[in-house]
This record gives C-alpha cells, structure tokens and sequence, in this order.
C-alpha cells in the first residue's frame, strides 16, 4: 500500500492518481539504505543491492548467515576479513569480495563478484554481458519490464480518458509518466489511440492503413501535398477523431488551406503534439508571433522536452529577430539550437536537421545541398528539409521590380509592389520570373493601379506561388481564344479576386492544378461552390478549380451556359451530368479531360463550341441531341476511342470537327450538310455515307485514312486538290 501525500489516502501499489483528492502519485521510490531513486516495482536496489522489504541482505547475496549475537572467526579462503563492533554487540563480518566469483543465472558463466549485478526486479546475479545496463535489469527481465511499465502507462492514460478528454494539466502529467517509464513517443501515441478506439469497429481498414502511408510518403518524402491530401481526405473523414490520422492530416491541410486546419483545431475535444505545431507554424508564416507565442508555451508546458517543440522554440525567436531587429533573440535561438534534444522519429530528426541548417545559413556559413539522394542517405524527410521556414518580404517601385527579381537571390520571398504597369512592363515582369529558377515568389499588387491583366501576364511563370491582386482590377482574362494570364503557372496556390472584379472571361486559372481562388467577402459577382467557380447568379458556370482531383461531376439546373474552357485539363473527370437548363457548352470546355468516358448532352444545347471535346482520349461513344446546328471545328480532335458518332439532321454545319479520331469506322453524314471538311486523320475510317445533299469537299477532309479505300460522292460534287488520300477510288454516281 502507499499513501497520498496530499490527503493520507490509503491507495493499491501502482496507483498513479489518489482516487480522493485526485493528485498525482509520485512513480518512484528510494532505496531504504543509500537513498537511491528506484522504480516502485523494483525489488533490490542496483546502487548497493540491498533488499527493498526492510531487511538488508548484502548484495553480493554471498549465502553466509549474519545472525544476530553470532561470531564467525577465521579467514574464509580468497576474503580477508575485518571485524566491526555494532550497538548492540553484534559482530558484523564486512569482507573484501575481490576474489570471490558467482554463477550468472543467464549464461551460468562464473565471474567476481564486483564484476557482475543483482537484478533489481528478480534479484538474481547476472554478468555484466547478460546484464541491459538501458533498461536496468537483466536480460530476462527487460521484456517484463518493458510489458509493466506499458500497463502501469495504460493505467494512467484509462484514468485521464475516463471524460473522453486529455487536459493539458493531465497532458503533462502524461508526458512525464512516459519519460519516467522510458516509453517511446510513438508507442505513447498508439496506446493513446487504442485505448479511444477501444471497442470501436471504426477501425482502419488495411487499405486505410496502405493509404495512409502513401500519403505520409507523398507529403514527407516526395513534396506532393496536394496529392497526399487527396488520398487522406477520405480516411480523414471516416475517422475524425484519431490521433494518428489527426497528426498526420493537420499539417497537410494546414499547406493548402490554413484557415480551414485553425478551425479544426479548435474544435478539437482533445489535445495532441501536432495540433500545437501546425497552430504554431501557420501562427508564425502569419505574421502573429503573439499568437505562435501563446501556443509554444502551452505545448513547451505539456512536452518539455519535445524536439519539436524545441524546434519551434528556435523558429519563433528567430521570427522576433526579423520583426524588431532585436540581437538578443537571434543570439537566444543559436544557444537553443544547440539543445534540441533527442530525435524520437524521422520526423523529428528532419526538422532537428531542417532547422540546424537554416541558423548556420543564417550566421552565413555554408551547408550541404538538400537534395532527395542527400535525404535518403541520411534518413530525413525530403519534404521536410526542403521546406522554406521563413519568407522574406520586399517593398518595390514598380518601375523598379523586374530589375529587382531578376537579382533576387532569396529563395522565398514576398514581394509588394506599389504603382503602376502597363503590359511593357509586364512583360519584362514574366520574364524575369521565369529567368530567377532560385525563386518561391509571392506577388502582392494591393497598391498598384491596374485595371486589366495583359495576355499571359504571368504565363509559365512556374517560379510563382501566390498573387493578390489591387481593387482597380475590373476584368480577369478575355473572350478570345488565346492564353489567359496564368496559364501553366504550375505551382501557383492562391489568388485573391477583390471586390472591384466584375468579368471573368473563359477560365482565366487553366492548367493551375494547385491553385485556391480566393474571392472578397465583399465581391458582389462571383461565388465559389465544391470547388466550382460561378457567376453569382448561378447562371453561368466559369470555372473548374483543382481541376485534376474530381471524379464526377453534377451541374445545378440554374446554369444555363458552361464557359469556355471551364473543365480544360480536368484529367480525372470521369462522368458529368449536364441539366437540360444547359444552352451553350463554351469552346474548349472539357478540352483535354482525358479520363471523361460519358458525357450526356441534353436536348436543350444548340451550340457546342470550337474544340470542346477536344483530347477527350477516353469518350467512345457521343450522341448529338436534335437540338445543335453545327459542330465546330476541332470538337472531337484526339477523341482517340470515339467509335461511333450519331449525327442528327438538326446540324447544317460540320467544321473540322473529327481530326485524329484513330478509333472511328463509319460516318453517316445527314441530309442537312451541304459540305464537308474534317476527317483527316481518322486512320480507321473505312466507310463514308455522303447523302446527295453534298455540294464540295474541302481540302484535307479525308486524308491520313489509309484504311478508306473506296468512296461514293453525288455526281455534281466540287472535290478540292487534295482532299482525299492518293490511290483512293471515288465514285460518282
């Protein structure tokens, strides 16, 4: 039994909280000879031997008897004796063991005594090669060990989790149990997590489970975070309230959308590590080093011993340096940095390395090249070595801007511009972008005076990461086919669309696969639903965002008009429902939606723009409502499976509409065409129906088909130079 030592309560040995007054009870004891601290489990103390039940057996456990009023006179061999004089006339014999040896009872091998150990958990002698010297006791007991101080830490986490919750007071306590315990950080969080998900049948499944590595792999190790979140959002969502998901998901989603990671954290019913790391890292990159302060000391009060902890610890004084220009937390994060501790992962490692590196950068020394074979030779975290900890932040003439870039050095920066560019100057603006490869840039065009961004202004700038965008902004991108201002910018994560924006014309944000569209609170013209960028009406639907993360896709039935390249590089669109509100599918609208294999349009369009289906390399089967008049050009180019094509006596014109359809065989063309033009290409073609109605062939129209041998066309027809494939038979009937 022991004691409270709070209220005098009576508690089983083990005990971690009094069951009256709730206060922590001490996991440790001292030896009641020398003092020593030992576990409470133990039962000979490894400083001196002495037995822990209140007798005091010699710890060499030599077998001689000691009674009380005995004498024992003469020289045992190989000791050489002195005789002491006890209070109470005991003679007790002290002997010099040097020379005296013991049977290991591991190996049985026989050693001095001095050289050897009683085991303070059997109290068996053990050589010193059978002895786990880490975990302080013999071999035979270390898995015994290790097996009683995990129960006695279930015990602890059954009491704190009995509410369902972890205080950050019993969070603590938590945390210094596992150390005292010489538990794993790891093996701390996956009790943690068995224990809440006991009984529960909500558990992962090995599909999950392979899942949620790769995604871990994704984001760590290969820098993909958009991807990664794709893979764990569905997990996510099946087990919201799993540490190890938790952990794992918050500083992903905290990369793409840190509002949205905040607002989770919040509603957290319970406390975890990573939470307060993402907490603090977004609170840092904001700018509100109050707030990453806030959260660094409730995390350092919980785990204050934490390498990540620790590691944040040196960020945030780094962040007071660069705000207030003050040496003293400069100079008090290259102490820290010193004294992170010891890495219990390869996490932990990474950013012990990540950070390391970064302070030597910073007193300007020179560090090794972070390359992916550097990090696999090391065992560290590409993703996490890579990462910029910092931004730089610079405020430019306009005048002055690309001269600026084009010097930059800094590998991420944010750069604010104020005054006015013309589309010169833009133009200067990209291409000093794309030159500066050594850049992560941030534009920030709040107090510039533009009103419409040029063609391609920042067109393949793969160096571009976020733009804010000035109030005088009224139109974003244009009615004619041609690139809009950001296309193929690659790596391009967010852009704001001020209030003052009225126009967006044909999916101005194509092939930006990473970016998030942010729209002002106050921006009367525009909303954004799953994903979808529309008109506020609901009228018009102008934009697919991450176009290559949907499967399926339902319209609402107030969109009347699909805008021009609206679901443009949408590759893993499969299947799309159109409604019959639906008028206007816009040219280029699912150009290149590679993985799209149905498609239905309904009755009520009666024009489909140029190029449209273009590159749609998956649709094999299409039907053309009664209700299109004409087919535009380039349609259907690249629809390499396309086998079959039913087209409706509705439509009186064909442009070049079928070019490169490798997989088509037979075209009818309808009584209501008076001209053709746009087979070429079509390598399978081997049967062409002309009706009478047919006036001229244009040039092209069928060559590349090697496989149409024959064709009848109405005695008046005009056949251009050049229309049909040399050797061809064209009859006249």
């Amino acid at each position: 039994m022991i004691t409270c030592p709070t209220c005098g309560t009576q508690l089983e040995d083990g005990a971690k909280f009094c069951l009256e007054c709730g206060t922590p009870i001490p996991q440790t004891k001292k030896c009641i000879k020398c003092g020593f601290e030992l576990p409470l489990s133990a039962k000979f103390c490894p400083e001196c031997g002495t037995k822990q039940d209140g007798s005091a057996a010699p710890a060499s456990g030599s077998g001689f008897s000691m009674g009380d009023k005995n004498v024992i006179a003469g020289d045992v061999i190989g000791h050489k004796e002195e005789t002491h004089i006890a209070g109470n006339a005991t003679i007790i014999k002290n002997e010099d063991q040097t020379k005296q040896v013991k049977k290991c009872h591991i190996c049985g091998s026989l050693v001095q005594i001095v050289e050897g150990f009683d085991c303070p958990e059997c109290g068996q002698f053990t050589c010193a090669s059978c002895f786990d010297s880490a975990a302080g006791c013999c071999a035979n007991c270390v898995g015994q060990k290790e097996q009683n101080n995990i129960n006695r830490y279930k015990d602890a986490l059954k009491m704190v989790l009995a509410d369902g919750k972890i205080e950050p007071s019993e969070r603590k306590e938590l945390v210094s149990i596992q150390m005292q315990l010489g538990i794993s950080s790891e093996k701390a969080a996956q009790l943690e997590n068995e224990m809440r998900n006991a009984g529960s049948k909500n558990e992962l499944t090995t599909v999950e489970k392979l899942s949620l590595e790769k995604a871990r792999n994704l984001f760590y190790k290969d820098e993909q975070t958009e991807q990664a979140l794709e893979v764990l959002e569905p997990i996510y969502d099946a087990h919201k309230h799993e540490e190890g998901i938790l952990a794992l998901y918050l500083p992903i989603l905290a990369e793409v959308d840190s509002d949205k990671a905040l607002k989770i954290i919040e509603t957290l019913p319970f406390d975890i590590l990573m939470s307060y790391i993402t907490a603090i890292d977004i609170a840092i990159k904001k700018d509100e080093l109050d707030e990453a302060e806030r959260k660094y000391k409730e995390a350092a009060r919980i785990w204050p011993e934490n390498s990540l902890v620790k590691c944040y610890q040196v960020l945030l004084n780094y962040a007071l340096y660069k705000k207030f220009n003050q040496q003293d937390f400069l100079n008090k994060a290259k102490v820290l940095v010193k004294n992170l501790g010891e890495a219990q992962n390869e996490l932990e490692l990474s950013m012990q390395v990540r950070v390391q590196m970064f302070m030597l950068e910073v007193s300007g020394e020179t560090v090794p090249e972070i390359t992916q074979q550097f990090c696999d030779d090391n065992q560290l975290y590409f993703g996490v070595m890579d990462k910029d900890l910092f931004t730089e932040i610079y405020e430019i003439d306009a005048s002055e801007a690309a001269d600026f870039i084009s010097k930059l050095n800094a590998k991420k920066c944010t750069i604010k511009i104020h005054g006015t560019l013309n589309d010169a100057d833009f133009k200067i603006l990209r291409d000093c972008i794309k030159k500066n490869e050594r850049l992560n840039l941030s534009l920030d065009f709040s107090n510039c005076s533009i009103k419409e961004l040029p063609k391609a202004a920042f067109g393949d700038c793969l160096n571009l990461y976020n733009i804010i965008l000035p109030n005088t902004i009224i139109t974003i991108g244009c009615e004619k086919n041609i690139k809009s201002p950001f296309y193929g910018c690659l790596n391009l994560q967010t852009l704001n669309i001020p209030d003052s924006v009225t126009t967006i014309y044909n999916n101005p944000f194509r092939n930006c696969p990473k970016l998030k569209i942010i729209i002002s609170e106050n921006n009367q013209h525009f909303q954004i639903i799953d994903n979808i960028l529309y008109n506020k009406e609901l009228s018009k639907l102008i934009a697919k965002l991450y176009s290559n993360y949907v499967l399926s896709i339902n319209i609402p039935n107030s969109v009347l008009e699909i805008d021009g390249y609206a679901f443009s590089g949408c590759k893993s669109l499969t299947n799309i429902i159109i409604p019959d509100s639906v008028t206007k599918i816009g040219y280029s609208a699912f150009e290149n939606c590679t993985n799209l294999s149905n498609i239905n349009i309904p009755n009520s369009i009666t024009e489909i723009g140029d190029g449209a289906f273009k590159g749609c390399t998956s649709l094999k089967d299409i039907i053309i409502p009664n209700s299109v008049t004409k087919i535009g050009d380039f349609v259907f180019e690249g629809c390499t499976s396309l086998t079959n094509i039913s087209i409706p006596n509705s439509v009186t014109e064909i442009g070049n509409a079928f070019y490169g359809c490798t997989s088509l065989k037979d075209v009818i063309i309808p009584n209501s065409i008076t001209e053709v033009y746009g087979f070429s290409g079509c390598t399978n073609l081997r049967n062409v129906t002309l009706p009478d109605s047919i006036k001229k062939i244009w040039g092209d129209s069928f060559t590349d088909c090697p496989n149409l041998k024959t064709i009848s066309i109405p005695k008046n027809c005009k056949v251009d130079d050049g229309a049909f494939d040399e050797g061809i038979e064209i009859i006249r009937r």
